[in-house]
């Protein structure tokens, strides 16, 4: 549950396990994108609105080699909205 209703695309980091089953969001979203930042305050989802800061946290954490992740960066659309019943 989000903490506003709208529509929302946020970038976030993943990993996955020694290459096998499935991808989750990586704990390095809250170094890089944290409870101060903007998506965090509006959403309550460790991510960025920015593409470019996006990126350049995820540089970062692939240049630290990792033998065990695996990471990528994906684009999460997500949308809320709330309807009065009575």
């Amino acid at each position: 549950m989000l903490r506003t209703e709208g529509k929302f695309t946020i970038y976030k980091i993943e990993h996955q396990w020694q290459n096998k089953g499935n991808w989750a969001s990586s704990i390095e979203n809250e170094h890089y994108f944290t409870a101060s930042g903007d998506c965090w305050q509006r959403t309550g989802v460790y991510g960025t609105f920015d593409l470019e800061e996006a990126k350049k946290a995820f540089g970062e954490v692939v240049s630290k080699l990792d033998k065990n992740r695996k990471f990528r960066l994906v684009c999460v659309t997500i949308e809320q909205s709330k309807e009065v019943l009575s």
